[in-house]
């Protein structure tokens, strides 16, 4: 569980700070004097986040074939007494750790909108503001990953108790909203790269916040509306 976290979180910070390249490039390819054009930085830095994407895909994939074998886990089934204790015990031993990362991780993505902030407030130029953004994206990452760092071992525990999100009532709820994520962000995706490709790469970056927002408030609906015909 500690490695198939670290591959997890490793992924999830490939995929924040894959567009970082792609918007220096770009802000210093606008600024005066620069040596790169346009199409070049548009260029590599379309390859640099491809290549970061890819590297997540891969890590993503290989979790995926791991915890294959575990499928059976999302169903009903009754686990020995001895082992649930030892889980329990186990769960027990993480809390803190848990805490500390979870605290961890807040602080980081509150934090993480200061370097914008910090940069538009005190009127830095576009470069500035874009190599402010991509602090902001480093610290999103890293409290990111100590989110997942500390949940996918409970998460794992909790899997086993039957416990939290996964009692049964949860896992049926759960597989909806799987569905649903899948397909939203397989639609974000599809309608980032058609504005991209129509409209610029330097710009297009900005669906994915737009989308997160939009996530968020859909996925906590879908939640209330299930939850509401237990």
């Amino acid at each position: 569980r500690g490695r198939a976290a670290g591959r997890i979180a490793a992924g999830t910070c490939l995929c924040i700070l894959s567009p970082v390249c792609l918007l220096l490039l770009a802000a210093m390819s606008d600024a005066g004097g620069a040596a790169l054009s346009e199409t070049a930085a548009a260029g590599y830095g379309l390859a640099a986040l491809l290549v970061l994407v890819a590297g997540a895909v891969a890590l993503f994939i290989h979790c995926g074939l791991q915890s294959a074998p575990y499928r059976y886990l999302d169903e009903p089934f009754t686990l020995e007494q001895a082992a649930a204790e030892l889980v329990r015990g186990r769960l027990e031993a993480d809390k803190r750790a848990y805490g500390r990362k979870c605290v961890a991780g807040g602080v980081l993505c509150v934090l993480a909108a200061l370097p914008l902030l910090t940069a538009i407030l005190t009127g830095g130029d576009a470069l500035a503001v874009v190599a402010s953004l991509c602090g902001t994206l480093l610290l999103a990452g890293a409290g990111s990953a100590l989110f997942i760092l500390a949940g996918v071992p409970r998460a794992a525990a909790e899997r086993l108790l039957q416990i939290g999100e996964y009692t049964r009532e949860a896992k049926r709820k759960g597989a909806l909203l799987e569905v649903f994520s899948s397909v939203y962000w397989l639609a974000a995706t599809a309608v980032y790269l058609l504005l991209s490709f129509r409209n610029g790469w330097d710009r297009s970056w900005m669906l994915w916040p737009v989308a997160g927002v939009i996530f968020a408030a859909l996925y906590a609906l879908l939640e209330a509306l299930t939850g509401r015909k237990k």
